[in-house]
């Protein structure tokens, strides 16, 4: 059942959700330990897969239509999704989406304009595990670090997870309010 939330997540993530796997990636990791959290890692990037694959082909069909939707999630802009136009159109497409995924840009936008830049289905496939995996897993690190330091200094598991979702929530706050839309 633990895998099943960052599989899911992952999927739901790369399609129209606006908040990352490594919430459920990082409470996995809290709940279960390193290992496990690695494995929802995996999960995840593996569900990523799939939605961008949902998301290349949806763009495929009405690029337009997509980006405008995608556009009216939260932090979001239009600048936003022209300067993934334009990293698409560069010589190294695949690099900003790694990068992009560590800046805050969502990966729904770069699924959604692979197939008009002309990459291959086959490629968004294969390489999007690789390209989300990385940041998941710097979740994990990140959670496992906080979680020893946090065992140290609280003693209930139940304060530590319900510290981990006030963690979490006032980062999106803090990001929505921070990013433009």
């Amino acid at each position: 059942m633990w895998l099943i939330m960052p599989f899911i997540w992952g999927i739901l993530e790369a399609v129209l959700l606006f908040m990352v796997p490594d919430v459920p990636v990082s409470i996995v990791t809290l709940k279960r330990g390193t290992k496990a959290g690695i494995i929802a890692s995996i999960a995840a990037a593996i569900g990523a897969a799939i939605g961008g694959g949902a998301m290349y082909y949806w763009g495929q069909k009405d690029l337009f239509g997509v980006l405008a939707i995608i556009e009216k999630l939260p932090a979001i802009s239009p600048q936003m999704i022209d300067k993934v136009i334009m990293q698409m159109h560069g010589a190294r497409p695949f690099i900003a989406m790694l990068t992009g995924s560590f800046q805050g840009t969502p990966y729904k936008i770069y699924a959604s304009i692979a197939s008009s830049v002309n990459i291959p289905i086959w490629q968004i496939s294969l390489l999007t595990p690789l390209i989300r995996l990385p940041r998941f897993l710097v979740a994990v690190g990140i959670t496992s670090v906080a979680a020893q330091w946090a065992r140290k200094i609280i003693t209930s598991e139940k304060a530590i997870f319900w510290s981990a979702i006030c963690i979490w929530a006032s980062f999106y706050a803090l990001y929505w309010s921070i990013m433009p839309n």
